[in-house]
Formats: C-alpha cells, sequence, structure tokens
C-alpha cells in the first residue's frame, strides 16, 4: 500500500523502498508525483478532488506515491513539507526548487482560475517553467472566450506540458481548436466517483420522495427554476422533499454574505414550499456528503452556464445512480445523452416540472433511469480513475535511458545523417525530421563546424573526405565580403546571400574554424588556405564586443599557434581577449557568481574555455585560475539533481541565477564537453573527466527527459530536449554538436585510465586516434591541445602586443 509523503525529509514509501531494494512483490510501483492543489480544507470542488486523489490512490493502490504541494490562502494551514503561498510569487519559485531537489518522477498541477496568486492566477507559471520533472496539467476549465491574460496563461502551461488532462470531450476538442494544444499530448480522463451499491427506493417504503442539488452555493446555479419547478410539482404530489446541500461560495460571501441564499429562502415561502424544501448550509466532508447522496433519488442540476465542461457533483450523483435531470450544459450532455439522464432548457420550470411529475408518477422508470445512470457511473469510479491516471503517467514518464548507454556512448556514430545534410553548396542548416528543409539554406556557422569535424576525422576512413572538407572551405571563401571586411552568414538555397554581413559570433566561429585547420588539417594546401584567411579575417576581432565572439575567435587562435608559434594576428587575439575576460570576470563576479557576465546565455562553458586556453598558451596563471573557477561554476549550474547534465536551456538566456530547464540544445553539452576538456589538459583532475561525461551521457538518455537524442548509426542527433521531450528535428547544428562532442569526449576519456582500460578491452578509439600528428610533424599535440609558448617566446611576444594589463 502506497503512502502519502507528507514531509519532505520523509523516507519514501516502503513501497518504492520495496521497489528499489529489488523486492519482485512491488516492480509494479513506478515513481513519486508532486500534486499542486489546494488545501484539502478549502471549501471548494477542486479541493475535494485534488484530496481524492490522494485518498483513492491509496485505496486502490496506485503505481505511485502521491505528495501534496499545497496552494494555501492566508489562515490556511497545510500538513504538507511543501507549500505555496497563494499570492507571494517567490514561494511558487521555492516550491518549484525544492520539488526539483526531491527528484520526483513527474509534477501534476490541478488548475483553475481562482486557485493560484497574481492576475487570473499567473503566478502559476513561475513554478511550472521551473520544473525539471515532466508536468501534467489537468484544465479543470477551458474557457471558449477568455482574456488576453487568461489564455496567455493557458497557452504557456500547454507549451510547458508534458501531458494535459481533461475531462471532457469538450475540453479536449477547445484546447486543440481555440489554444493549439497537440492532440497526442491530451488524455481524457472523466472525473472520478465512488463506487457505492446502487440504493433504490421499494415500493413499500412510505418515506418521501427526495430530490437534491448540493454543491456550492452561488447564482448561476439556476435554483430559482428548481423551485418554480417545484412549485408545480407541489400541486400534483405534495408529499416529496427537496434538500439543498452546501455551504455558500466564499466568493459570494465575501462580496455579498448570505444576501442570495436568503432571497431564495424568501422565494421558497413565496411559492409555499416551507415544508417541502430542506436546507444543509455548511460544506460537507465526504463521506457526509455520500450519506446526503443516498437519500435523494433524483438529482437536479439546473445551472444557466452551458459551457460548464465539469461538474465533480454530477459525477457523484450519476456514479450513485441517481436520476439527473439536468440543463443541456456540456459535461452533462457528454455523460447523459443516451438516456442515462433527462433534459430541460435553462430557465424552462414548466419542462422540469412535467419531467419531475412523469417520474414521480410512474416508479418503474425511475427505477430504470437510476439504474442507466448508475451502469454509466462504472466507468468513472476511483478505481477506474486511478487505473487512467496511472496509465497517464506512466505514457508521460515512460522513456527510459538505454541500460547499454556506456557502450553506446564509446560506439564510433556513423556520417551518413552528417553527409544527408551536404550538397554541393554546403552543409544546409535545417531538417524536417532527418531529411534536410531545403527552404532554409544554409548558414556559415555549420559549415564552420562542419569544417572542424573534418579536421578531427580521418581522412584513410573516407573517400569523401577531402572533397567534403574543400567544399565547407569554399563555402567559408565564399562568405567573405570584402566591403565590410565580415563574412556573411546565411544564404539561400539558390546561393544568394542574404545579408552583407553575418553576426558577430558566426565570424568569431568562422575565424575559430580556420585556426582549427590550420593546426589540425592533414593537407598542407588548405592549412596553408586556412593561414591566409585567419590573417584576413583577424582584424575583426578587434571590433567584436561579444564576449563570445571574441571567445571563439581565440579558441582558433590558439588552434593557429600551435601551427605558427609566432603569429602576430593570433598572439594579438589571445591577449585581447584573455585580459578582456579576466577583467570582465573580477568585474561581475560576487560569491555566489562565478561569472563574466550578469547573465546566462549560450555556449556558456566557451568563455571559461578560452580564458584557459588564452592563459595556458601565453604564461598567464591567474587567467587559467579565474578561468578554471568560471568553469567549475558553471559545471555546476548545468548538473542537475539527479547528478545529470542539464544544460542552460533556452528559455533561461538572459536571466540571472533563475534558470529554467528547457529547451536544452546539444550546442551547450559540446561545449560543456571541450571546456573541460581544455581544463583537464591543464589541470588535470577527475572531476572534468567526470563533467564531460554526464555532458555526452546526456545525448544518450541520462537527462531530464530519459530520452536518447542521437542515432549512433547514421551519427544524427535531435535538436534538443523540450519539456514534451525530444524535438524530433535533426538539424546541422545539432548532429555537428554531437559528432563533435564525441570527439573531444574520446580524446578526454583517452587521456585517463579509463580510456587506457577501454582500449585495451575494447579496441574503441576516436575516429582519429589521440595523438594523431601529421606526418612530416610527429611531435605535433593531439587534437584540441595547443602548446603554451615557452617561457622565452611568451615573453617577446607580450612585450611585443599591446595590451590591458592582467589584473
Amino acid at each position: 500500500m502506497i503512502k502519502i509523503t507528507t514531509d519532505f525529509t520523509t523516507a519514501i514509501d516502503e513501497k518504492v523502498v520495496a521497489l528499489r531494494a529489488g523486492d519482485p512483490q512491488y516492480l509494479i510501483v513506478r515513481g513519486r508525483v508532486a500534486v499542486v492543489g489546494p488545501c484539502p480544507a478549502r471549501p471548494c470542488g477542486l479541493a475535494t478532488f485534488t484530496s481524492d486523489i490522494l485518498t483513492t490512490a491509496l485505496e486502490h493502490d496506485s503505481d505511485y506515491a502521491f505528495d501534496h504541494i499545497c496552494v494555501l490562502r492566508d489562515g490556511e494551514t497545510s500538513i504538507s513539507g511543501c507549500s505555496i503561498k497563494e499570492q507571494d510569487r517567490q514561494s511558487y519559485q521555492l516550491a518549484a526548487r525544492r520539488i526539483n531537489e526531491q527528484k520526483y518522477d513527474a509534477v501534476w498541477i490541478q488548475h483553475e482560475f481562482g486557485i493560484f496568486g497574481g492576475n487570473d492566477g499567473e503566478y502559476v507559471i513561475d513554478l511550472a517553467e521551473r520544473l525539471a520533472a515532466p508536468l501534467i496539467v489537468t484544465f479543470h476549465t477551458v474557457l471558449r472566450e477568455p482574456s488576453a491574460s487568461q489564455r496567455s496563461i493557458m497557452e504557456r502551461l500547454i507549451a510547458i506540458a508534458s501531458r494535459i488532462m481533461v475531462m471532457s470531450t469538450y475540453g479536449h476538442d477547445l484546447l486543440i481548436s481555440h489554444y493549439g494544444a497537440d492532440s497526442r499530448l491530451i488524455s481524457i480522463i472523466e472525473h472520478g466517483a465512488p463506487d457505492r451499491p446502487l440504493l433504490l427506493k421499494d415500493h413499500d417504503d412510505e418515506t418521501p420522495l427526495t430530490l437534491s442539488t448540493f454543491g456550492l452555493l452561488g447564482r448561476g446555479k439556476g435554483l430559482e427554476t428548481a423551485l418554480l419547478a417545484l412549485s408545480k410539482v407541489k400541486l400534483r404530489f405534495p408529499d416529496f422533499r427537496y434538500r439543498i446541500i452546501g455551504a455558500t461560495h466564499p466568493n459570494l460571501v465575501a462580496r455579498e454574505g448570505e444576501q442570495y441564499r436568503e432571497s431564495l429562502k424568501k422565494m421558497v415561502i413565496e411559492l409555499g414550499l416551507e415544508d417541502q424544501v430542506e436546507w444543509v448550509d455548511r460544506f460537507l466532508d465526504i463521506d457526509e456528503l455520500l450519506t446526503e447522496l443516498d437519500k435523494c433519488q433524483i438529482y437536479l442540476t439546473p445551472y444557466q452556464n452551458l459551457q460548464q465542461s465539469t461538474s465533480g457533483t454530477l459525477s457523484y450523483a450519476v456514479a450513485l445512480g441517481k436520476a439527473v435531470i439536468s440543463t443541456p450544459y456540456i459535461h452533462a450532455l457528454e455523460i447523459l445523452s443516451n438516456g442515462e439522464g433527462k433534459f430541460f432548457d435553462v430557465g424552462d420550470s414548466d419542462v422540469l416540472a412535467e419531467t419531475i411529475i412523469q417520474l414521480a408518477s410512474s416508479p418503474n422508470d425511475l427505477v430504470n433511469l437510476q439504474k442507466r445512470a448508475y451502469q454509466r457511473g462504472r466507468i468513472t469510479i476511483w478505481s477506474e480513475f486511478v487505473s487512467g491516471v496511472d496509465a497517464m503517467i506512466a505514457d508521460t514518464t515512460l522513456a527510459k535511458s538505454d541500460p547499454n548507454t556506456a557502450n553506446r556512448v564509446y560506439a564510433v556514430p556513423g556520417l551518413s545523417g552528417f553527409k544527408a545534410m551536404v550538397d554541393g553548396t554546403g552543409m544546409m542548416q535545417h531538417a524536417i525530421g532527418v531529411v534536410p528543409d531545403r527552404s532554409h539554406g544554409y548558414c556559415i556557422d555549420d559549415n564552420a563546424r562542419a569544417l572542424i569535424l573534418m579536421n578531427l576525422l580521418s581522412p584513410q576512413l573516407d573517400p569523401a573526405h577531402y572533397q567534403l572538407t574543400v567544399n565547407f572551405c569554399a563555402f567559408i571563401q565564399s562568405g567573405f565580403n570584402t566591403d565590410t571586411g565580415r563574412f556573411r552568414n546565411f544564404m539561400h538555397y539558390n546561393r544568394n546571400w542574404l545579408e552583407d554581413e553575418g553576426s558577430e559570433d558566426s565570424n568569431g566561429r568562422t575565424i575559430w574554424s580556420l585556426g582549427h585547420t590550420a593546426h589540425l588539417n592533414e593537407s598542407a594546401d588548405i592549412r596553408w588556405w586556412a593561414i591566409d584567411w585567419f590573417n584576413r579575417a583577424a582584424p575583426m576581432m578587434h571590433e567584436f564586443t561579444s564576449p563570445r565572439a571574441k571567445a571563439f575567435a581565440a579558441i582558433g587562435a590558439a588552434h593557429l599557434l600551435a601551427e605558427q608559434p609566432d603569429n602576430k594576428n593570433a598572439l594579438a587575439m589571445l591577449d585581447e581577449t584573455g585580459a578582456m575576460l579576466f577583467q570582465l570576470l573580477k568585474a561581475s563576479s560576487r560569491p555566489d557568481w562565478t561569472w563574466f557576465e550578469t547573465v546566462l546565455g549560450y555556449d556558456n562553458p566557451r568563455l571559461p574555455e578560452a580564458l584557459i586556453r588564452a592563459g595556458h598558451v601565453m604564461q598567464h596563471s591567474d587567467w587559467i585560475e579565474t578561468g578554471i573557477d568560471a568553469l567549475r561554476w558553471i559545471n555546476l549550474q548545468q548538473t542537475g539533481e539527479m547528478k545529470m547534465f542539464r544544460a542552460i536551456g533556452s528559455d533561461s538566456f538572459g536571466r540571472d541565477f533563475d534558470y529554467l530547464p528547457f529547451d536544452q540544445q546539444p550546442l551547450e553539452a559540446w561545449s560543456a564537453i571541450d571546456a573541460n576538456l581544455a581544463a583537464h589538459e591543464i589541470r588535470p583532475d577527475d572531476k572534468w573527466v567526470q563533467h564531460a561525461n554526464m555532458a555526452m551521457d546526456w545525448f544518450h538518455g541520462k537527462n531530464d527527459r530519459n530520452i536518447s537524442l542521437v542515432d549512433v548509426t547514421t551519427g544524427t542527433c535531435r535538436d534538443g530536449i523540450t519539456p514534451h521531450g525530444g524535438n524530433q528535428n535533426c538539424g546541422a547544428e545539432s548532429i555537428l554538436a554531437f559528432q563533435l562532442a564525441y570527439q573531444g569526449f574520446m580524446q578526454l576519456v583517452a587521456s585517463t585510465a579509463q580510456g587506457a582500460r577501454l582500449n585495451e578491452q575494447t579496441q574503441l578509439t576516436t575516429t582519429k586516434p589521440v595523438g594523431y600528428s601529421r606526418v612530416e610533424t610527429d611531435s605535433r599535440p593531439a587534437p584540441g591541445c595547443v602548446k603554451a609558448l615557452s617561457p622565452e617566446l611568451a615573453e617577446q611576444r607580450s612585450g611585443a602586443i599591446s595590451r590591458p594589463k592582467a589584473g
């Protein structure tokens, strides 16, 4: 039996513990779910429903352990170890952090307007967008005509949610047609209800016919229509009882006290129904409510709002086998249209009276209607509800990482997916699935990365290697605009350039690829070409204002200096970039923020990588140490609660120390691997290897969605991880990030004892063996490695280059 965990410090329930201990009796348990909803003591239907989830999970042996994260109003208290103060925005952010720390398998938000704080409950977004676990949202209300803010909240939750639950087909269809939700992510699970024996009134039972309406009392319930109808029923059958059960809605009480209830009581007197109408003026707990329902034979829902898509009271009445007479609101139509109930139009007291009289006149008709309702209710009883919820959660969290992840990590990725993105012009940017999307053409960013990959792949393994390399070189060469002195970035599929110059980042990456090519390409002719273009492009770097653009170029400069240790352009790049990054880090750092900027963005690890490499080549130990500190810090930020790699997602770019977990992109994992490779080369430490291992595992399924992003056979990679799972598209950037991450990772592994064991046991190596050097230069460092200048040369060069003083 699953226990409800009420304190975050409480050990996981016994069933889950047994599972993790390998007890086969409990192998059906799948995990823990945090349920976010109102305080159970709150007198409202959603609070009752949320509480029912927890109790019925216990009673019906759910596959999951559920914890209640209570949303509290002033004066409310919670037994839960984690709660949210409704009007405290920071409380939602803190709760998200604590939920993440508890490593839940899923989080299930019960959404209704009026439950969460802020304008139209907007604070729920502060919680939802910070959750790392798969998010399930139940929309208890789906508005056909929302306000602008209501629509914004709904659309944001839909975008974040891994799964959406509604309780009616109407809600399902409206989410798709009005809010653009993906039908594949929507589950329809009808409102649950108790499973109790059907109680029918015996013919010999002399107790009067009893009708009921229950739920929070408020305008719009249509009780005026019910009273008018019953005044007509009294003329034929004076011996009946109508029980109005439930407290007045708290919001209505806050606005006008009990004015509405008093107006109804006055109407009862005016219609002469004092002996027939009974009032239960309080909010009942479930046991009391069911007892009251058992006493009635006919249940009235004369609601005026025909758009109501969910009614818990209706679900209860049907499941208990009550003869329901209702206005044709959405939920009633969905569950009563096959003869399980009777309908009348809003405000039509005549038809309502006729229907009651007809049932009162024919006990057999009344009993048959009750039986049909009871039969319909069998599919909504709590045991069925729990089964549906278990299946929904399992479907949401089903993907599990491959148990053979380690073998896949070390397997050399194929190149067919990479080559499929390349034509006679260059590498195309995007794909729809794995099929290149020609409508988006090409960009120099991807062709520069592709050239870097070519430098790391062994030509002997692929006869097309040289042609591909020259192809990427030609694309870069054609991108240079002599009028601006910059490279263009985007090219149409018809080979027309779409701009006069690309971004600083794209130009920095191009310089990087040129320096890398000058260092590591096998062909002397291509190395000569790369050095020439590096020198031609170098002046632009001094105009860059983007730290990342300078860092990209500096990484290329470090590579070029391994080929030409006295290249003045490369020396100037390293000197200028190292000094700038060192000063930025000093200016922006604070005790909890060891970083170059006041916010985080994309490709974050490239900044400490550039500073570490600049410090190493230029013999500045202070640059190295500060770069190492910054890398340690960003590694920590990119480690999730499950000790898995979690990239700073694109939703977090530009945010200050408040990261959102999605979308996570392959480029970030690659940059993490390369930066930790640089650190390990200069300051060997197993921690660099461990973090790089996490980043490589991320590609293969050890991530926040337990989904492998890669096909090792083809070498393709999905475009990232969203709240819904993996992005199905496999664009150039992602494919190249995976291929290059593999190369960097294997260089790092090969430098460890683990790498030695792997090579000895499995003969697995990088595509181009680590330690590779050109024939005529046997002393050349391994790919990715750059030499420091000799102390004499470093001193000579630093005297010849004007730069700010470090520190």
